[in-house]
């Protein structure tokens, strides 16, 4: 399976649980909040998620690769009336196992990101109400813009996250 990096949510207090392959992401993501976290190199990601919600599935799962893998797993960890937010840029055809989904209720969105919240993201960063450095691994100049491709491309290796490019 391709890299999976999969955000759930369940319960009414916001459970995050984190799945990837990456151990670097997922220690990242256990510092930030998230509840659980689930390696789908060691972990079958499927029963883990059912299991951390005591079998009755996410209430959001939000899909971040674009693989038909990690489409269909978090569609299948949904709890009847769940939600996915599919925004992995997906370069082949995802099956979509509409006579599973419809019995559950389940609402399924796509697309970039919505352009429109960025003034309110830049001012919580510039007011400092929303903290992204943990975010932000490397940062080049961008004399450096070549480099910063080969090290976002390596992310395992190099433990990148989000490379910026500075002045």
């Amino acid at each position: 399976m391709p890299a999976v990096r999969v955000l759930v949510s369940h319960d009414d207090d916001g459970t995050v649980i984190a799945v990837d392959t990456d151990d670097n992401r997922l220690a990242l993501a256990k510092k930030l909040g998230a509840y659980v976290i689930i390696n789908s190199k060691t972990q079958n990601a499927r029963d883990a998620i059912i299991n951390a919600t005591d079998g009755d599935g996410a209430d959001v799962a939000v899909e971040c690769v674009g693989a038909p893998e990690t489409f269909s797993m978090a569609a299948d960890v949904l709890r009847p009336g769940g939600r996915l937010a599919n925004i992995g840029i997906h370069g082949v055809p995802v099956e979509l196992a509409l006579e599973l989904l419809w019995i559950r209720n389940v609402t399924i969105t796509t697309g970039l990101v919505d352009i429109r919240e960025l003034p309110t993201l830049l001012k919580l960063v510039q007011s400092e109400r929303l903290d992204i450095t943990p975010l932000c691994s490397h940062a080049l100049s961008l004399d450096e813009g070549e480099k910063a491709y080969d090290v976002f491309s390596n992310a395992v290796v190099n433990k990148a996250l989000k490379v910026t490019i500075r002045p």
